[in-house]
């Protein structure tokens, strides 16, 4: 996946960085490390919200911003925040049951799905001024585009993939509605004076975005000290932003079949070796066999709370 970014704090233009299964970002101070974590978190929390009033949730547990100009290059809203999202096939296909993806699919032997998304500020109101979505094969591009300036809107299409009204009827956009940032439905009236409300057709674009926030976690420079035993909250999806449901992830996701990276080097040259197995094994790799900072490491339930044993390297059992 390639990601761009216009005007996010510190970021004036980041064009096309890839991000990959391990991703080191590295630079001076003030270059924009902190800021590309803290765009990706505000999109997470924002998603997460799904709300239809808040195009951008300012006020989320991941990043909270105390208004809109504090998160825009030079706080000021002249300059135009803009986020870019690329996809290949192979990270897309898996959502062939959505129509567009299957077509798609079938269409084309490669393609990137682009999702490009704007935003500004209309009266002290958050908007989606641009939302787009293009598929892009042999330099040929399927596109939509929903636009929107505060007062007005319109959508353009030049596939009937996505919608076949818009693609062939004359009409005029009266309202675009949103969950977060994503358009959700949309009022359209025709030529001959009928109104309806239209769903675009791209649940699988919504879900690609979905589904790579949803498996996004962040973990903070400031994390709680290791206990002998950790409460149980119900949240085992996340360790938390300071590590707080660590002991209940790990147990809760123990048993779960993962694909994970090994390392293996040969001389000067390292490489990342894909690998499926249990999700206690990935942590064992890691903490035991790459790190060597225990020899075994496990975890028991007692009634509502967790706890996480180690074997040191001296063979001896304790809690972490």
């Amino acid at each position: 996946m390639r990601i761009s970014i216009n005007n996010f704090k510190s970021i004036g233009s980041l064009a096309n960085y890839e991000m990959k299964p391990l991703t080191i970002l590295s630079g001076t101070n003030s270059s924009g490390k902190s800021s590309f974590i803290q765009l990706l978190l505000l999109l997470k929390q924002t998603l997460e919200d799904d709300s239809a009033e808040r195009k951008l949730d300012l006020g989320g547990k991941w990043f909270p911003v105390r208004n809109y100009l504090d998160i825009l290059k030079g706080k000021t809203n002249i300059n135009k925040l803009k986020v870019e999202f690329v996809f290949n096939k192979s990270e897309v296909g898996q959502y062939d049951e959505f129509y567009e993806i299957n077509f798609y699919n079938a269409a084309f032997d490669d393609y990137d799905l682009h999702i490009e998304i704007e935003f500004d500020e209309y009266e002290r109101e958050i908007i989606v001024s641009s939302f787009s979505v293009k598929i892009i094969s042999n330099n040929k591009a399927h596109h939509i585009k929903f636009e929107n300036n505060g007062t007005s809107f319109n959508i353009e299409t030049n596939v009937a993939v996505f919608s076949e009204k818009l693609f062939k009827e004359d009409y005029t956009i009266r309202k675009i509605n949103y969950s977060s940032f994503i358009p959700s439905n949309y009022e359209i009236e025709f030529k001959n004076g009928n109104v309806s409300l239209e769903v675009p057709r791209f649940g699988g674009v919504k879900a690609v975005l979905k589904s790579f926030f949803k498996n996004l976690n962040y973990i903070g420079p400031l994390r709680q000290s290791p206990k002998d035993d950790y409460a149980s909250n119900g949240k085992n999806n996340s360790v938390g932003i300071e590590g707080e449901n660590l002991a209940e992830a790990l147990y809760e996701l123990s048993n779960k079949s993962i694909s994970y990276f090994r390392v293996e080097e040969i001389g000067d040259e390292v490489t990342f070796i894909k690998s499926d197995n249990l999700f206690i094994n990935a942590v064992k790799y890691w903490v035991c066999e790459r790190f060597k900072l225990c020899t075994d490491i496990y975890l028991r339930k007692d009634a509502e709370t967790y706890v996480i044993y180690i074997i040191s390297l001296s063979g001896i059992e304790s809690t972490i």
